[in-house]
């Protein structure tokens, strides 16, 4: 029988201990412009350290050349900040590898329902709404609407949303949805991979009376009668390959566009769209939030006419030679 091998042992990625280095030994990698000084993003970082300090160390290296002396690998902005508010040390993480890449292309935005926690956590400690602005450089009001962001939210989404890159305004039509539709609503959108508030807004108009709450059923005005109201429908389109499309919406030229895999699409009528597809087998389409079958190949050239009333009886193309 072949022996094992020894297990390798896992080289450690950072100095078991942060150190309190002199900002004068530490060499920046890039430079901090006055144009990037100017952007929201700065701004926002100064502001949060002025008012609760440093959160997050700068990451650096020692120098294989000179003894003593330090390479800024992660945290410029914040480095930077610290000069111009007089500081001169900061504690630092030490890693043993002194690639700077390596550390900023692992770096996630922080999902709208985990900023909503952090919100909440930092009010139950104390601090109030108007702090958690200031530090975050942004207007009382949208602190106030991300706490009250699942309000009106059932569980199931918000553990379906709850690692999701979404706008506040989407969480603001689910929230005129019944429970069970929300949940239904929240499925469509992580199969079509499309969190946008306007195809939000089309699964709320695909939405029967029935699963709505009560405020946000429409009203009815005396003498005005559903036929002479406006009829409005989206399609919501997503490639999983590439998808050749033309649209033709309410009479008007057809728009043509290549749909790469991943690719999604939002289409408004109020009339009438036709879709004329290539490779109508690699795109998945909703009307009014709804999924559609297309049934048709890979490969296979389709077209699919929508009215108010959904998909008609679509017809094949036979394929170009």
């Amino acid at each position: 029988m072949a022996r094992k091998s020894p297990t390798a042992l896992v080289k450690m990625a950072f100095e078991e201990d942060v150190l309190r280095i002199a900002i004068a030994d530490i060499q920046p990698l890039r430079l901090v412009t006055r144009e990037m000084k100017k952007t929201p993003k700065y701004r926002r970082i100064a502001a949060s350290m002025q008012e609760v300090g440093i959160v997050e160390p700068p990451i650096v290296a020692r120098d294989r050349t000179k003894p003593g002396k330090y390479l800024l690998l992660e945290g410029h902005l914040r480095i930077d900040v610290l000069k111009d508010l007089g500081h001169t040390d900061v504690v630092c993480v030490v890693s043993t590898d002194d690639e700077a890449f390596t550390y900023n292309k692992r770096v996630n935005r922080l999902a709208i329902i985990q900023e909503h926690k952090m919100i909440l956590k930092a009010i139950e400690r104390g601090v109030s709404e108007e702090r958690i602005a200031k530090a975050l450089n942004v207007d009382v009001a949208g602190i106030k609407q991300k706490r009250r962001l699942l309000d009106g939210i059932c569980a199931e989404v918000a553990e379906i949303f709850k690692d999701k890159y979404i706008a506040v305004q989407t969480f603001t039509e689910f929230k005129k949805m019944a429970p069970l539709r929300q949940i239904e609503a929240a499925e469509l959108m992580v199969a079509m991979n499309n969190y946008t508030t306007t195809y939000a807004k089309s699964l709320l108009a695909g939405t029967p009376e029935s699963h709505l709450i009560e405020s946000a059923k429409p009203k009815h005005v005396k003498g005005v009668t559903d036929e002479l109201a406006e009829v409005r429908f989206d399609l919501a389109l997503r490639a999983h390959d590439e998808v050749w499309l033309s649209s033709a919406v309410d009479g008007k030229p057809p728009s043509e566009s290549i749909m790469e895999d991943g690719q999604s699409i939002t289409v408004h009528a109020t009339d009438r769209a036709i879709l004329k597809v290539g490779n109508a087998g690699a795109l998945d389409v909703a009307f009014n939030g709804q999924k559609v079958p297309v049934r048709a190949a890979e490969g296979e050239v389709r077209t699919l006419t929508f009215t108010a009333s959904g998909l008609q009886v679509p017809t094949a193309t036979p394929k170009p030679n």
